[in-house]
């Protein structure tokens, strides 16, 4: 899950709208049909959802890092 915190109800409910776009084609297309202050606003909200996600995936892949690591103690106690 993807949390942002901080956004004002205008970007929420920006975002609210992105999440309905089917295709990265049709998210251009309605980029293109904000007026430039707007449009700013979107690509920056894409890129926060896209660094939230890499953040996820980092956090989840240092978990399992961490989940190895305990395991190969575990598994090198045992065998002594």
């Amino acid at each position: 899950m993807i949390t942002i915190d901080g956004l004002t109800k205008q970007q929420v409910d920006m975002l609210d709208h992105m999440w309905t776009i089917d295709s990265y084609e049709d998210l251009l297309e309605w980029q293109q049909s904000l007026s430039c202050e707007e449009r700013q606003m979107s690509e920056t909200l894409a890129e926060l959802v896209t660094l939230a996600e890499i953040d996820e995936l980092v956090l989840t892949q240092e978990t399992y890092i961490d989940a190895d690591n305990l395991i190969s103690k575990i598994k090198k106690a045992i065998k002594q």
